[in-house]
């Protein structure tokens, strides 16, 4: 005898529904993944859009960055600028011409220069003020006032001209400045008397030298004339070691280094003007000096 068992069997339909349920999982499962996959993909052209946006800005921020520092060091060379022109005009409020119309100073670039030359003239005539009893240790060099009489720029580099500019003073401060950048200085006190040639020889041993490039001094040492101004030789250092010619704008000057007329023994160059023989002028300025001590 065969014994079968029943088994419980579901209806076609049932089947059928079942399938199509399964079905709609896997599509909608296969929905959200497609849903999921184009935002992954839209979020990364995002984020690549978002990188070239970023990249323009930091090549943006780079180019004013460079901008900015081109500014700033033009500012800087304007602020250098500005800081040179306002030496200057401290230079020319010290070198105003009490004896003339206002002056401005192309030979002095600073202060510090204008203050050097004070401090040479305040060191000599400190030595002079000695050697006569004066006792003068409670000045300084600020007591040394530099005005204005002569500037070739301005008045013309003709010796009439420039002997009526310096005729009369005591102490004179005379700066010259070569064409190929050196400065060099006289210092001479003594009465500029002129005779009826309309010149002047001075004997005055307290005349000195100076260079702009170490601010020494170079004492006359001579026997004879120490400077002397005339028709020919607009200026002339002792026998005619250094001459500056009438119309020296044209004619220049000329030096024979060392000058024997002046203690250059601790100098081992031409201090003065570089090189020995002739040499072109670009300006020449004149102080009267006034000490208050």
């Amino acid at each position: 005898m065969i014994i079968t068992k029943n088994k419980n069997k579901i209806s076609k339909e049932s089947e059928n529904a079942l399938k199509n349920f399964r079905q709609k999982q896997i599509n909608s499962n296969i929905k959200l993944h497609k849903i999921f996959l184009f935002l992954i993909i839209l979020i990364d052209i995002c984020l690549i859009f978002f990188i070239f946006f970023y990249k323009s800005k930091i090549v943006q921020i780079k180019q004013l960055s460079n901008t900015f520092k081109s500014t700033i060091s033009s500012n800087n060379i304007e602020i250098g600028t500005e800081k040179t022109s306002l030496n200057k005009k401290l230079v020319n409020i010290a070198s105003i011409g009490c004896f003339d119309a206002f002056r401005f100073s192309f030979i002095f670039d600073k202060s510090e220069d204008f203050n050097n030359v004070r401090k040479l003239i305040f060191d000599y005539e400190k030595e002079r003020a000695y050697d006569f009893g004066y006792n003068i240790s409670n000045v300084s060099y600020s007591n040394i006032e530099a005005h204005f009489i002569y500037q070739g720029s301005m008045d013309l580099d003709d010796y009439s001209i420039f002997i009526e500019k310096i005729s009369y003073f005591e102490t004179l401060l005379i700066l010259i400045e070569i064409e190929n950048g050196n400065k060099f200085g006289i210092y001479h006190r003594g009465l500029i008397k002129i005779d009826n040639k309309n010149e002047f020889n001075s004997y005055s041993p307290y005349i000195f030298l100076f260079s702009f490039n170490n601010f020494k001094i170079y004492k006359f040492i001579g026997k004879s004339k120490s400077i002397s101004f005339n028709n020919d030789i607009l200026l002339s250092l002792g026998d005619d070691e250094l001459v500056i010619y009438d119309h020296y704008f044209t004619k220049g000057g000329y030096i024979n280094f060392p000058l024997k007329s002046y203690d250059f023994s601790n100098a081992n160059t031409n201090v003065l003007t570089g090189e020995n023989g002739k040499f072109q002028i670009k300006n020449i300025e004149i102080y009267c000096c006034l000490s208050f001590f």
